[in-house]
């Protein structure tokens, strides 16, 4: 009898692998032509004067906190095409509908509704492509999406910008909304009903030991050391993100300008190098990649602790950051895919995704008080050994899934040689 082709190595399998990068990257697109504009959109159309319009992103970072481990469950559970698809819509109608509102109450409910369909849209989307990739390749791929979802950062902005310009804030989430249904095209058009195949009978006795639902994410250590490390890399990014401007401008002139035109070489370096880097690294030891990439990023930080030295260090330390994120996110949702159980891919990426929730979380208001309380300097040198920390921890989940896959494969030759000798 033939062996059937595994999914992963199919035609419709790289076909869907196509349709969820360009998704992934048209949905970037969405959210990076309205992100900039909210607040303005808040206080021009909404009634939020002052920094109460900073209350639409609590709302949505709430309806993503609130969403995210649920969403990856029910994909699990009822099939990913079914979840995105129902995402999709459920993003396209609730960002495309605040075109019309006028209600702050009104608007921060359908923020906070959104962000709940958003939280279930990008774990789902990761774990499927680690479903329908082969294991070496995985890396690549979601290098690749990371490309595509920081070229949505470049042009998102610059697409909402013209469309300020010639129309009003509040177009702007039509331009997402349409952008957000096109991807839900694309997710139709190209993913097959079923997105994995699963050899129960290979894989029996580890599926029953599996623990089911959220108590195997509390049971898993690697996992456990992965959010954890990855917290700690997203706080600290949170202190550049959301702090720099604000706290550069203490240690040297540095204005809004300045700002930009980093953020926007971070994201242009990523569209250009993440490819050849996650094509250049493929062979290597996953642990030592995320632990390179992790204190990359922690020496980027701590590099600004020279910022009043002058803007070249600014950009040497922005340069750094990228590269260690570079090697960072594609490697660890390789990671994520790798050491979740079988029919548990979503839940998993949903767990790690809380990483970046945490960082929205923990992030500004610690590096205001730190830079308050400590100085500048010293809240940027603080990165680093937090950054080493959250370095040991990945190298170490990495070390403990290469460990337990070994013996996992050790079983299933033992098993092999059982069948052959009986």
């Amino acid at each position: 009898m033939a062996t059937p082709t595994p999914l992963s190595s199919s035609p419709s399998a790289r076909r869907a692998v196509r349709g969820l990068v360009a998704a992934f990257g048209v949905s970037s697109v969405g959210f990076g032509a309205m992100a900039p504009f909210l607040v303005l959109w808040g206080h021009d159309r909404a009634g939020l004067a002052g920094s109460a319009a900073g209350l639409l992103f609590v709302a949505q970072a709430a309806g993503e906190i609130t969403g995210g481990l649920s969403g990856g469950v029910l994909a699990d559970r009822l099939g990913g095409r079914q979840v995105l698809l129902v995402s999709t819509l459920g993003m396209t109608l609730g960002y495309g509908s605040l075109a019309l509102v006028h209600s702050a109450v009104l608007a921060i409910a359908i923020i906070f509704a959104a962000g709940l369909f958003e939280a279930a849209f990008h774990p789902t989307a990761l774990a499927l492509v680690g479903d329908l990739t082969p294991s070496g390749d995985r890396t690549h791929t979601y290098g690749i999406m990371r490309a595509a979802s920081n070229l949505g950062t470049i042009l998102g902005p610059l697409a909402g910008a013209l469309v300020v310009a010639h129309a009003s804030t509040s177009d702007v989430f039509l331009v997402t909304a349409a952008l957000l249904a096109a991807a839900g095209v694309v997710i139709v058009a190209t993913l097959p009903r079923r997105s994995a195949q699963v050899d129960l009978h290979e894989e029996a006795e580890e599926l029953q030991a599996a623990v089911p639902g959220l108590k195997a994410i509390a049971h898993d250590r690697r996992l456990g050391l992965l959010v954890a490390g990855g917290g700690l890399l997203a706080i600290t990014l949170g202190w550049w993100e959301a702090d720099g401007l604000a706290i550069l401008r203490d240690q040297r002139a540095f204005s809004t300008t300045d700002f930009s035109v980093m953020l926007a070489i971070s994201a242009a370096i990523t569209v250009v190098f993440q490819i050849p880097v996650t094509r250049y690294t493929k062979n290597r030891p996953v642990g030592t990649l995320l632990a390179i990439g992790a204190t990359l990023q922690a020496l980027g930080l701590a590099l600004l602790a020279t910022a009043a030295s002058g803007l070249a260090f600014v950009g040497v330390a922005v340069v750094l950051v990228a590269f260690g994120q570079m090697l960072y996110g594609p490697n660890l949702n390789a990671l994520v895919s790798e050491i979740a159980p079988r029919g548990r891919g979503a839940t998993y990426q949903a767990a790690i995704s809380t990483t970046a929730d945490i960082g929205m979380a923990g992030g500004p208001a610690s590096g205001l008080a730190l830079s308050a309380g400590i100085g500048a300097r010293a809240m940027w040198l603080l990165a680093l050994p937090l950054g080493l920390v959250a370095a040991a921890a990945a190298n170490r989940a990495a070390y403990s899934a290469h460990e337990r896959g070994g013996r996992q494969e050790n079983r299933r030759a033992h098993r092999g040689a059982g069948r052959l000798a009986g």
